[in-house]
């Protein structure tokens, strides 16, 4: 029998199949709260719209690119002389969604907690399994700060 750390880490099977499918969420919200230098701020009622407008466009967006190559991949007439594509494609275009998908979802995170005061430090709670949605909804109802969290300037 041989023993599976990911069950360990993540019992309700959370986290995408793998550690591959663990490090393209992870490392690309990690990138995404590193190089927010902007000092946008977000009040909680922006921050609200714009995560459900985010969500709701990711949603679309890999839909759409899903069904796409679903269909190109499932649906290929073999009398075409276009090449067909390999189921590969599907799980390399999910993968590439979910990366580019978490950096979006991060930036709103890091301009609410701007406008919180408190430090951009903090969003990297935020890439660990579960706490992301605690973060996510506590955001929502902790209050504006009168004076913000400084912005990040150094590169490294």
């Amino acid at each position: 029998m041989d023993f599976d750390l990911s069950t360990v880490i993540d019992p309700m099977g959370y986290l995408p199949v793998g550690w591959l499918g663990w490090t393209m969420q992870l490392l690309p919200a990690a990138f995404g709260i590193w190089s927010e230098r902007s000092g946008e701020r977000f009040a909680r009622g922006a921050y609200l719209i714009s995560l459900i407008l985010r969500a709701i466009g990711l949603l679309l967006l890999g839909s759409l690119v899903l069904y796409i190559l679903g269909y190109l991949i499932f649906n290929h007439d073999p009398a075409s002389s276009i090449p067909a594509l390999d189921a590969s494609w599907l799980v390399t275009a999910g993968m590439l969604l979910s990366a580019f998908s978490s950096i979006v979802m991060i930036r709103p995170l890091i301009w609410r907690l701007r406008d919180a005061g408190i430090e951009k430090k903090w969003a990297y709670i935020a890439v660990l399994p579960y706490l992301d949605f605690v973060m996510y909804l506590g955001l929502i109802f902790y209050p504006s700060s009168r004076s913000p969290a400084p912005v990040d300037v150094e590169v490294f």
